[in-house]
């Protein structure tokens, strides 16, 4: 490659939502995401950023649409008081599966360069 990756840090508001707003107006086609945020998930794809979660998922179009209201139907539940258990835990099943994901993208962006 004929850049080099730079890293920084950028310190945004205090306000509710300023860095997912902040990481979405800033991605680019291109870029990779990780996140386990759904909404902000749902607006990178919106904006043809690879998104994939620390698990493996791999978001696109279609299935962050059906996360995103996985998660709300979740969310309400809760909201009205009903315990809904937690994923299991994280384990070398889960760092298998996203070292493979995060591969497979990164080979597949890098490809399009």
């Amino acid at each position: 490659l004929a850049e080099t990756a730079a890293a920084s840090m950028v310190v945004v508001s205090a306000e509710e939502g300023a860095a997912d707003a902040f990481i979405v107006a800033e991605s680019v086609v291109g870029d990779l995401v990780v996140t386990r945020d759904i909404p902000l998930a749902a607006d990178l794809v919106e904006r043809g950023v690879a998104v994939l979660n620390d698990r493996g998922t791999v978001f696109d179009v279609n299935n962050v649409r059906q996360r995103h209201s996985e998660r709300d139907f979740r969310k309400g539940l809760r909201d009205a008081g009903i315990v809904i258990p937690e994923r299991g835990g994280y384990g070398r099943k889960e760092i298998h599966a996203f070292s493979n994901a995060f591969d497979r993208v990164l080979t597949r962006l890098l490809s399009t360069c």
